[in-house]
């Protein structure tokens, strides 16, 4: 095992040294690849959110990118490695790996699902994956290591929170909690629908700068439930023509969620993509059902903690565990000092508990009469 792994840090060394490599800047991370069609692939997948500056500010991480054809070879000196549910924050999924940790700044992943080997030090991070599926691979745990890398910032991190995000016509946006189930994709597409912009959809991240918080979101797919869809006249064709015949209750039924790009999403409503930190002015969490008669009610800050801490992810919550044993110390180590005092300054925004059928008329009216009307 340990001559296998010694094998792949020299192919890495000799692969620096012999390939011509494409070089992309992009926020804290210096990515190098093979091949051009790579570096647009990239773009594609994480713009307008994290994108390309075009220098070589500040001492940056490392990234390296190697197609290795035989790399499924290196699957049986994983066999006794330890395994892992890594929870990838930018693809919202599962994945079985194995891992080997070398010491406490250095381990190897093997990756059956991706057809990757992840090897990480304090300095790099090498991505060895064969060519079919190697755009994929690189592109996660890039993209992981910049989501990750926004959580360690050292001058202001922050945390993750499992929610969506719109921005009204003041420049402030909303932040919409709650259950799987709850009405948050429903909730979110009301309110573009009733002009708002689009921030985030599923994944948040939230940080304090001078007390006050500021939100972002992830370039993240999203999956619009059919049931969501039929009543927006924007995404009817989403919905497969052989199913467009099908009740209301089939298509509320049914567990197929078309997949939208973000960009794509946010113009079938008109809006704007909002990729920069906006200051949060407040916080939604609905609860969407048919006949419900449309309530707001005010949540209280007891009660307000324990709803942000169902909604939080972190290593510690599932298993939210990062490929990397170096990202998982350093994520651990902000966790410990910011988790409390981000929460504290998210007490002190308004925050409502909202009950209404899910049509957009309903919602507006909530938003107007118990939220806009009591701030202004």
């Amino acid at each position: 095992m340990e001559k296998a792994l010694n094998d792949l840090i020299k192919i890495s060394k000799k692969y620096k040294k012999q390939k011509d490599l494409e070089h992309l800047e992009v926020e804290y991370l210096s990515v190098f690849y093979e091949g051009k069609d790579f570096g647009n692939y990239l773009y594609k997948h994480l713009s307008p959110y994290f994108v390309s500056n075009g220098s070589s500010m500040g001492e940056k991480n490392k990234v390296y990118c190697f197609v290795l054809e035989s790399v499924d070879d290196y699957e049986k000196y994983f066999v006794h490695a330890k395994k892992i549910k890594h929870y990838s924050p930018s693809e919202n999924q599962v994945f079985q790996k194995a891992k080997y940790i070398i010491s406490t700044d250095e381990d190897f992943v093997y990756d059956s699902q991706n057809h990757c080997i992840i090897y990480t030090n304090r300095d790099e991070t090498i991505i060895f994956s064969n060519r079919l599926h190697y755009n994929q691979a690189c592109k996660r745990v890039i993209r992981d290591e910049l989501i990750y890398g926004l959580v360690q910032s050292q001058a202001t991190p922050s945390i993750m929170l499992h929610s969506s995000c719109a921005v009204d016509n003041t420049g402030k946006a909303i932040l919409i909690c709650g259950d799987k189930g709850a009405g948050k994709t429903t909730t979110l597409v009301n309110l573009l629908d009733l002009g708002y912009d689009l921030l985030s959809n599923d994944l948040t991240f939230v940080k304090q700068v001078d007390g006050k918080i500021w939100v972002k979101g992830t370039p993240e797919s999203i999956n619009i439930g059919l049931g969501t869809a039929s009543k927006f006249e924007q995404l009817q064709d989403i919905i497969p023509e052989n199913m467009r015949e099908l009740s209301d209750h089939d298509l509320w039924s049914t567990h197929l969620k078309p997949e939208l790009n973000w960009q794509s999403f946010a113009n079938k409503f008109n809006v704007k993509l909002i990729s920069e930190w906006t200051e949060l002015s407040t916080i939604l969490f609905p609860k969407i059902g048919e006949g419900l008669v449309p309530e707001c009610n005010k949540i209280e800050k007891i009660q307000l903690k324990k709803n942000l801490q169902n909604s939080f992810r972190g290593i510690n919550v599932g298993h939210n565990i990062p490929w990397s044993t170096l990202i998982e110390k350093r994520h651990k180590e902000v966790q410990s000092s910011e988790i409390s005092k981000l929460l504290d300054g998210l007490l002190n925004k308004s925050a409502y508990k909202i009950r209404y059928s899910g049509k957009k008329n309903e919602l507006s009216s909530l938003i107007y009469e118990s939220i806009t009307k009591k701030l202004s």
